[in-house]
């Protein structure tokens, strides 16, 4: 079996939040205090959210934390074509800066949600180094391949 990649949102107060986040790939679950706005009815929005990394065999134990300044920004519509098909989409931007553990973070994602569709497509850019020890970027895009 390979990696699982697992979220848990809330709906609250018009907007769709992040609160916890499971990587089998990384043995970690990363929860976060504010939740991590994913979907808003505001244009923009900055927040400063809490993280702690837990190993997921010892949920209770936190293994590093720190904090990360989250910036949303509805970028507008877009007319996103897809495998699955062509949707008329909102985009949204968000982007991270900040430290968890010895690890600093600076990430950049897009997602485009589709109206009684949900996310339709995704463009994910981060940069994460920890000293000499740990240096990671990837770039990632994810497309809707079918409806």
């Amino acid at each position: 079996m390979g990696p699982v990649f697992a979220s848990t949102l809330v709906v609250e107060g018009g907007g769709v939040f992040l609160t916890t986040e499971i990587d089998t790939n990384a043995s970690s679950l990363s929860t976060f205090n504010l939740p991590e706005p994913v979907l808003l009815d505001t244009k923009e929005m900055s927040r400063t959210i809490k993280v702690e990394i837990h190993d997921v065999d010892k949920p209770t134990v936190v293994t590093h934390s720190g904090s990360l300044k989250c910036t949303y920004e509805v970028l507008g519509t877009f007319e996103v074509k897809t495998p699955g098909g062509t949707f008329d989409a909102i985009g949204v931007r968000v982007k991270y800066k900040g430290a968890v553990g010895p690890a600093s973070v600076v990430d950049t994602n897009y997602v485009f949600f589709a109206k009684h569709v949900g996310p339709v497509a995704m463009r994910f850019r981060s940069h994460i180094a920890a000293f000499l020890v740990y240096d990671k970027s990837l770039k990632e895009s994810l497309l809707l391949a079918k409806k």
